[in-house]
């Protein structure tokens, strides 16, 4: 253990990093990001709302800012927040973003040719990081809320392709987030697939099924630093719903229920995919209050709506890659978890 590692603060970080002999590699977001050489390659996973590493890539934008890199790769298929994408482009340090992207500066340094920019499809992106089909990835920054003593990564609200990330990246930088709540673990699913002409049949049928780890798979090797952060998360701003998508959201349920009538679907529900917006929410929202039980939901993000269906007892599995909550939505997800995992 580090002496400069206090009592009080090594009391903290021991129920995140399960194997003490990882706490020589905890060092500040500046150190972390001395390793990022210019030129290289970098993956993570956020979301717009969902926040992720922010502290790594605000230490990364200030040696931008200072001169020291303006040709980084960034590779995520997410719709990162602007404390990472924002204050990359606008330090300079971009010279590629391959991924969605919503930030403003990134578009238009996009438009005017300062930056290369792809905006490849979410479900093709582990196939291309896997095969190396674009070019090697260097490094992977993941937001995590935990570490387990075998070194494997417990993610935090956003997990996407970060496994694919961890695994083919030389360079693992995980950030620490001592804000999100410890409750996150066991929430995951990591499934991490095999090299094309090796990939099996993917052993998932239902909703609720595990099919990976509920860690991203690394250990203590792998890890090259860890760096403390104990940012805020970040909330979506959701709407009222609109008189327009409750009248959308009916034609929805009576059309389903005509369908029920006619014995062409069963009471019983398929799987529903469900998308973002006031009139998911809208019918969602109505699903909370209609006769149907025992809903799956599958979908891009688990918004409000999916956490009030929960509450209503109306759905027994929901599965998606991020969380897109509002304060309020967020406050009760982390209420709920809490008292789930108290002892009693």
């Amino acid at each position: 253990m580090p002496s400069w590692l206090c009592v009080e603060r090594c009391c903290m970080l021991n129920k995140r990093i399960r194997n003490q002999n990882l706490f020589n590699k905890v060092v500040s977001p500046e150190t972390a990001v001395a390793i990022i050489k210019d030129g290289m390659t970098i993956g993570t996973a956020g979301g717009m709302f969902t926040a992720g590493p922010r502290a790594v890539f605000g230490a990364l934008a200030d040696r931008a800012r200072k001169g020291e890199i303006k040709d980084i790769n960034l590779w995520a298929c997410s719709l990162l927040c602007r404390e990472i994408d924002g204050a990359m482009a606008e330090a300079g340090a971009l010279s590629r973003r391959l991924g969605s992207i919503t930030d403003s500066t990134i578009r238009k340094k996009i438009n005017s040719g300062e930056i290369c920019g792809h905006d490849i499809k979410a479900e093709g992106f582990p196939h291309f990081l896997r095969t190396k089909s674009f070019r090697k990835l260097d490094v992977a920054v993941v937001e995590a809320v935990a570490i387990t003593e075998e070194g494997h990564i417990i993610p935090a609200c956003s997990l996407l392709e970060a496994g694919n990330q961890v695994e083919m990246a030389d360079i693992v930088i995980v950030e620490l987030n001592k804000n999100l709540p410890l409750e996150l673990e066991g929430m995951h699913d990591v499934y991490l697939a095999r090299q094309p002409g090796e990939q099996r049949e993917i052993p998932f049928y239902n909703l609720g099924d595990r099919v990976g780890t509920p860690y991203i798979p690394a250990g203590k090797e792998k890890i090259t630093y860890i760096v403390e952060s104990m940012l805020p998360e970040k909330y979506a701003r959701i709407q009222p719903i609109l008189p327009e998508s409750e009248q959308m959201a009916q034609h929805l349920l009576d059309f389903i229920r005509r369908e029920i009538m006619h014995g062409r679907l069963k009471p019983e529900l398929f799987p529903l995919s469900s998308g973002l917006g006031n009139a998911t929410d809208a019918v969602l929202k109505l699903l909370s209050n209609s006769e149907f039980t025992e809903l799956n939901i599958f979908s891009p993000v688990l918004g409000d709506g999916v956490i009030e269906l929960i509450d209503s007892e109306k759905c027994t599995a929901a599965s998606g890659p991020a969380l897109w909550l509002s304060e309020h939505g967020w406050r009760k997800f982390c209420g709920d978890i809490q008292q789930t995992h108290s002892p009693g």
